[in-house]
């Protein structure tokens, strides 16, 4: 009856364990222990990094080709695009197209994270959020949102969380008094 009761337990333990495993399985990713994944062999060698290999493998499974590299002009346009929402001046791209140092892409990549217009662009996204809080902000006191969240995200970076771009747009420093004023006469004003 012993060894009964220790198999039955057993055999219980392991159901459950697969069961448990199933349910850590289907909870969102977001809620799931982090856990380290080796990224997956590239024997072609296209890939430059890990994140590379992954895509790699998923482009295998689905038996697709990755495209050629994109020359300095296009990759310059793209980035330029993508952070700041404006193509490349003239200027840029020359300037970009003769720097044939190692880092050349990073330069660009540095500079355009260092750039007001990245704050603006990205700072935008966060004012989404400022709407939740009023129905119909005064037109003043939304100037000054913008201009404390393209400041913040331009200090803090885009991986600001909502929650701490709202500090960090706050945190930015005193509202001068001429802004204040301003803002007073733009809400008062009805216009």
């Amino acid at each position: 009856m012993k060894n009964a009761r220790f198999w039955m337990l057993l055999i219980g333990l392991a159901v459950g364990s697969s069961r448990a495993e199933e349910a850590a399985a289907s909870k969102p990713w977001a809620v799931q222990q982090i856990r380290a994944v080796e990224p997956p062999a590239d024997p072609s060698g296209w890939s430059a990094n890990a994140v590379d290999r992954f895509i790699r493998a998923k482009q295998r499974d689905h038996q697709l080709q990755p495209a050629d590299p994109a020359d300095k002009r296009t990759l310059l346009r793209r980035v330029t695009l993508d952070l700041l929402g404006l193509p490349p001046t003239p200027e840029e791209i020359d300037a970009f197209l003769a720097d044939f140092s190692a880092n050349a892409w990073s330069k660009v990549v540095e500079r355009l994270l260092a750039s007001p217009r990245y704050g603006e662009r990205w700072g935008r996204h966060w004012l989404d959020g400022f709407g939740v809080f009023y129905e119909e902000p005064p037109r003043g006191l939304i100037f000054l949102a913008a201009s404390r969240a393209a400041s913040a995200t331009r200090r803090c970076g885009s991986c600001l969380s909502f929650s701490n771009s709202c500090r960090a747009a706050c945190a930015v420093g005193p509202i001068s008094p001429n802004a204040i004023a301003a803002w007073r006469r733009t809400a008062h004003s009805g216009s």
